[in-house]
């Protein structure tokens, strides 16, 4: 990635049923936050977890994400009310008090 960190912007890969967030580092000797992948969750559910989709906020001039919102359905609460409601689970930047998605910024929650 240190070679075409000015193109690969970011990953994003999906059909974990889980949210993974992963750093990329330089594999220069310094270890640089050079990018993020994004593995979201599912539409399908299964075993413990509910469907959900994320939606990708994205800089138009640098085309990096600048925002994170995932949105889930509880399938028991579908089940007794007999139609899906949709909910944010969380605002990315909000929810952990982030300033954007650069990789330094997310590397500072682990």
């Amino acid at each position: 990635m240190d070679r075409y960190q000015n193109v690969v912007r970011f990953g994003l890969f999906g059909h974990s049923h889980d949210e993974t967030i992963s750093i990329i580092k330089s594999i220069s000797g310094n270890q640089e936050n050079i990018g993020i992948n994004f593995i979201s969750g599912s539409l399908t559910s299964y075993t413990d977890r509910n469907p959900s989709f994320t939606v990708i906020d994205i800089d138009e001039e640098f085309m990096v994400p600048i925002n994170y919102k995932t949105y889930y359905y509880s399938i028991e609460k579908a089940n007794l009310e007999g139609k899906i409601t949709w909910e944010i689970l969380h605002d990315f930047t909000n929810f952990y008090g982030l300033k954007d998605l650069r990789p330094d910024e997310l590397a500072g929650l682990s």
